[in-house]
């Protein structure tokens, strides 16, 4: 129902949590939240089985938080305190010179209920705005995946089909879609499971002059000349996560494996004929 984030950036730290509070959560039995597989994401609304919203949510939240947050910083003798009428700014002979801090909420990230660093004492508790998008999760995946040349980079991606149309698991669309990735260079794909309506599979750079946004984009496009089906086509989007360790990697294909199963198309994992591994991905 909630995360919580710390960062140090330029002798600032900061501090920040998102509160699911309501909308659809859908998409995150795509995912597997922060690495952890068998969690499941919930929300405020759906815990008590009321109808909420996030201007009323961020309201007591915000006084909630903050006057908590000011009795630990009092607590500690007001040590991490700014001077009155210092616009938020330590004064100069301290090493340390943050800018002034508040509570603030980000229409462009709907998951991010707020991000602070260390406010003032003294300033009043600032007015919240209420998010234009009360859904829960990103609406567009984030874009780039990080190459590292000193370890394996391993990503976990998956797509949909256009309009969440159930044509993918069957043996045209499998055996077009392993010629689809064969005949792409750039990524090679490891282990995959296609589900009606979408797939999970992991992949690896094989060029680093590809892109992992412009590979996907040839493969679907691939896909499609070889078809020849005007009603098999993918979303334009796609998710992806990199895994971090190897186990990650083992857990996450045990999790996703068993998708058929959990949704009663079969009976055994093992006996879902549209799965498969193109190329071994060693960590």
């Amino acid at each position: 129902i909630a995360s919580i984030g710390i960062g140090v950036r330029r002798w600032v730290s900061m501090h920040g949590f998102a509160l699911n509070v309501c909308g659809d959560l859908a998409a995150f039995h795509y995912i597997t939240p922060c690495g952890i597989a068998g969690v499941e994401i919930t929300s405020i609304e759906r815990e008590t089985g009321r109808s909420v919203n996030v201007k009323t949510v961020a309201e007591k939240v915000g006084v909630i938080f903050l006057g908590r947050f000011d009795e630990m910083l009092a607590a500690k003798g007001g040590q991490d305190s700014v001077e009155p009428h210092s616009n938020g700014r330590r004064r100069q002979d301290s090493p340390f010179a943050p800018e002034q801090t508040h509570l603030e909420t980000h229409p462009s990230r709907p998951q991010d209920f707020g991000s602070t660093v260390s406010r003032p004492l003294d300033l009043p508790s600032p007015k919240i705005q209420p998010l234009k998008n009360e859904s829960v999760g990103r609406k567009h995946p984030a874009s780039g995946v990080l190459i590292s040349l000193h370890q394996p980079t391993i990503v976990f991606v998956t797509t949909c089909t256009r309009d969440r149309k159930p044509w993918l698991a069957n043996g045209d669309a499998h055996r077009f879609l392993r010629e689809a990735w064969a005949h792409s260079e750039g990524w090679l794909v490891g282990r995959y499971v296609l589900m009606p309506d979408h797939l999970h599979f992991f992949c690896a750079p094989q060029k680093l002059e590809f892109s992992l946004a412009k590979w996907m984009t040839f493969w679907k496009r691939s896909f499609t000349r070889l078809a020849k089906n005007t009603e098999w086509k993918f979303q334009t989007g796609h998710w992806d996560t990199r895994l971090r360790r190897e186990e990650n990697y083992e857990q996450k294909w045990s999790y996703v494996r068993e998708n058929p199963v959990r949704a009663s198309l079969v009976a055994r994992a093992e006996d879902w004929s549209y799965q498969g591994e193109m190329n071994f991905l060693p960590w």
